[in-house]
């Protein structure tokens, strides 16, 4: 089908459905049990270390603290316990995690950023931030227009495999999921920088994306093949 974005696994408002979701996010895709009662289970534990975390962040900020304070609190812990579970599990070896569960970053540095906005009490302030993110907003919007759908890479991923490199770098995640049989390296994702091509284990197939940020492919001393919006470049 050549899509890369999927409707919601359960979408449904019920709360068999909250379960699911749940349980899936926290233990990861493929780290759930197919039995009820163990969904359950897990469901339960979930809510009773949410629940307890909140009694813990209620305690520590004391029952003269602020609904304010309390809220930055349980943000920031939030935040910070999030990436320390994430760097946990990539440190013990475990397979369960998938990078986009790390979005729930997005809304909680975003709340807490609007705090901080907001305390400065300059209407100056809130209005360039309010004009920042509006900018922010209409360049992704430009730069996804028509971008949902990603064209065929199995001619790249043939040429790839007869030119037998011994690695792989590419600007772009659509080469990191695709051809990830190859185990592509994610390399200069905005067109910053020289990137690993000058150092990197030759032979090196070079993958780059001409519909990236700048659309800028790097310069390097092989002769590079135009293959529709990709340019490879074999680094001998």
């Amino acid at each position: 089908m050549n899509v890369t974005k999927l409707a919601p696994t359960f979408p449904g408002p019920a709360l068999v459905t909250l379960r699911d979701a749940t349980v899936t996010l926290a233990f990861g895709e493929y780290g759930g049990t197919h039995s009820a009662a163990g969904r359950w289970l897990g469901f339960g534990l979930i809510v009773a270390l949410v629940a307890i975390g909140v009694l813990l962040v209620r305690r520590r900020a004391g029952p003269g603290g602020s609904p304010r304070r309390r809220a930055i609190v349980m943000l920031a812990g939030t935040a910070v316990l999030t990436l320390a579970g994430h760097a946990i599990a990539a440190a013990a070896g475990v397979d369960l995690f998938n990078e986009r569960y790390l979005t729930i970053l997005i809304p909680l540095v975003a709340a807490l950023g609007a705090v901080a906005v907001v305390a400065t009490e300059r209407t100056a302030v809130v209005v360039g931030a309010a004009v920042l993110l509006l900018a922010v907003g209409l360049v992704n919007l430009g730069r996804r227009y028509h971008h949902q759908w990603e064209p065929s890479l199995a001619p790249v991923h043939v040429t790839a495999l007869s030119l037998h490199p011994r690695t792989v770098l590419t600007d772009t995640p659509a080469v990191l999921y695709y051809l990830k049989d190859l185990h592509p390296q994610l390399d200069r994702p905005f067109d910053l920088g020289p990137g690993l091509a000058q150092s990197c284990a030759r032979p090196c197939l070079v993958i780059d994306d001409l519909t990236t940020t700048t659309g800028t492919p790097r310069r390097l001393s092989g002769s590079p093949m135009r293959m529709g919006r990709f340019e490879l470049t074999l680094e001998r």
